[in-house]
């Protein structure tokens, strides 16, 4: 019973923050996407990469904390933001963290630029978004955010 109910406390919340949610870059190309790929073997991706140019800025999915940064082998620079206490986001491969611990941001604000650290094939963003420590694709909560911007910039014209 319990896990029902978290399950639909984590739908309530995608619907709620789903039209608040925005992509953390502008343009590039989405260059892999959440779920199964073949990288060094079989693994499963927990987010989506988006190729860019090295110094691309990158911001926030939606408002939040930041959480953690520092570096990895794997992870290189990184970002993660807890948004509500249930829901982080994390942005990796960073070239600069713009950002410190603490420091409360939102849609407007660079908590670093694109870059190719750690273990990356090339330049680009990998963020996740995850739910109760949950990894979802980070893609398909962006799209309400994404269609809802599409729709209030055509009435602004």
């Amino acid at each position: 019973m319990f896990q029902n109910k978290r399950l639909l406390l984590i739908i309530v919340i995608i619907l709620a923050l789903g039209f608040l949610l925005r992509p953390p870059v502008s343009g590039g190309r989405l260059s892999s996407v959440y779920g199964i790929r073949f990288f060094a073997g079989r693994v499963f991706h927990n987010g989506s990469d988006i190729a860019l140019p090295v110094g691309s800025p990158v911001k926030p999915v939606t408002w939040g904390t930041i959480k953690e940064t520092g570096f990895t082998d794997s992870k290189g620079n990184y970002v993660s933001i807890s948004h509500l206490s249930v829901i982080q986001s994390h942005y990796m491969h960073l070239d600069t963290i713009d950002s410190s611990v603490g420091q409360k941001v939102n849609h407007s604000t660079v908590i670093g630029t694109v870059g190719n650290t750690g273990l990356s094939t090339g330049p680009h963003i990998h963020y996740e978004i995850r739910v109760f420590g949950v990894p979802l694709p980070p893609y398909l909560l962006c799209l309400p955010g994404i269609a809802f911007k599409f729709v209030a910039d055509l009435f602004q014209r």
